[in-house]
């Protein structure tokens, strides 16, 4: 692998693409797809600190349709493509969606494939372990990212400072 490519600069979530992206017809519904790509580049900006402090890659997070609630592709050197389902519904018509706290986690999961544990078992027990340390980081890098939000808004701009800005 190219050095360039193994500095902080590329550890996180390069692309996001909503299910209209993908050039998939029948979504017909066109704010459907504002909300999809809104929704991802959410979970990116949650799940950037988590992949730069293992040092993991995400190349691609894409929507799906219809199957498992995560599809995780990496290729055992720490960089990956990442598929969630965010619709209620497995279905493109489908304009309600999961909620965030529940396609976050589903995401954590997801990362946690990249460090490449059991790759011939799909969730050993090593997995779990992985997967609630991921979880604890991501714990701990959001209570300080809110801690400096914080602090921004209230010592630096305190008449514009409201609980809705911290870390949306």
């Amino acid at each position: 692998m190219h050095t360039l490519w193994q500095t902080d600069e590329y550890r996180n979530v390069w692309w996001v693409v909503a299910l209209d992206g993908l050039g998939h017809d029948g979504v017909k519904d066109a704010a459907s797809i504002v909300t999809a790509r809104n929704l991802l580049k959410k979970i990116k900006r949650h799940s950037d600190p988590v992949l730069r402090h293992y040092g993991w890659t995400v190349k691609h997070l894409q929507e799906s349709v219809g199957g498992p609630g995560g599809m995780c592709f990496h290729d055992g050197q720490g960089s990956a493509d990442i598929m969630l389902q965010l619709r209620e519904r497995p279905s493109k018509q489908c304009n309600t969606f999961r909620p965030f706290g529940r396609a976050m986690g589903v995401m954590l999961h997801e990362m946690t494939h990249i460090a490449g544990l059991g790759l011939e078992d799909i969730h050993p027990p090593e997995f779990f372990e992985k997967l609630k340390e991921v979880r604890g980081v991501y714990r701990k890098l959001l209570l300080v990212a809110r801690f400096v939000v914080h602090l921004f808004y209230v010592h630096a701009q305190p008449k514009f400072a409201t609980s809705s800005m911290i870390y949306s």
